[in-house]
């Protein structure tokens, strides 16, 4: 086991090939090996490797982090979590799916929320991720860099800078109409007009703006 555990970290390291790379963190061997060899299928990735545990994980991503994380939550030896936040100290912009059986019960550690992609039922995990994956490729192959979005922010309007702000704080539009003191409708035309500016929408959209949001309330933005 431990050979084996040792053969998929040395692999990791060998895939020098420009590319994505993803990394799939699930204890149940069986469950494992079927989503690892749906990821390895994708031709959007250009590897899929397997941690067992967060110590084997954190290793892993300390030699090669990933562009794609794919977490389950409850491992033998910790929280999954401190997986995601050991990656998101060591790469710039990954994508994390979460594998949950309890999604009900899930609480997301709101360093993460930028970089969550989605949420995913290990109940029907396989058909779910395979969806997600290949998602969260085309995502990550697309999105704005944070250098491009600062810009077009500033070509925003404020008020458009405000709903921008709101929208990556997760409020939803009729939240932002009650803060903002606007009608519905006027927020609507907001979004779709900060979706434009950005060439971008749906839930990419929310995605840029978390991280925007983010970078913005921790002083990361350049003026």
């Amino acid at each position: 086991m431990h050979q084996c555990a040792a053969r998929v970290e040395r692999q990791s390291l060998a895939d020098t090939r420009e590319g994505l790379r993803c990394l799939l963190v699930e204890d149940e061997a069986l469950l494992a090996e079927l989503l690892c060899s749906m990821l390895r299928a994708s031709a959007a990735l250009i590897s899929a490797h397997i941690a067992k545990s967060v110590q084997q994980a954190k290793r892993m991503i300390s030699r090669n982090p990933p562009d794609i994380l794919v977490l389950d939550l409850d491992l033998p030896d910790g929280d999954g979590q401190d997986v995601a936040l050991h990656l998101i100290s060591s790469h710039q912009n990954p994508s994390i799916i979460i594998l949950s059986a309890k999604l009900n019960d899930f609480i997301c550690d709101p360093r993460l929320l930028p970089f969550i992609h989605s949420v995913v039922d290990k109940t029907s995990a396989y058909k779910e991720l395979a969806h997600a994956i290949g998602d969260a490729c085309s995502i990550h192959r697309e999105r704005v860099e944070p250098e491009g979005i600062q810009a077009k922010c500033r070509i925003m309007s404020a008020r458009e800078q405000e709903v921008f702000l709101l929208i990556g704080k997760g409020k939803s539009s009729r939240e932002i109409c009650s803060i903002l003191n606007i009608g519905l409708s006027t927020v609507e035309s907001h979004r779709k007009a900060i979706a434009q500016c950005l060439g971008t929408s749906g839930a990419d959209l929310v995605r840029i703006a978390a991280i925007h949001c983010f970078k913005a309330e921790h002083g990361l933005i350049e003026e």
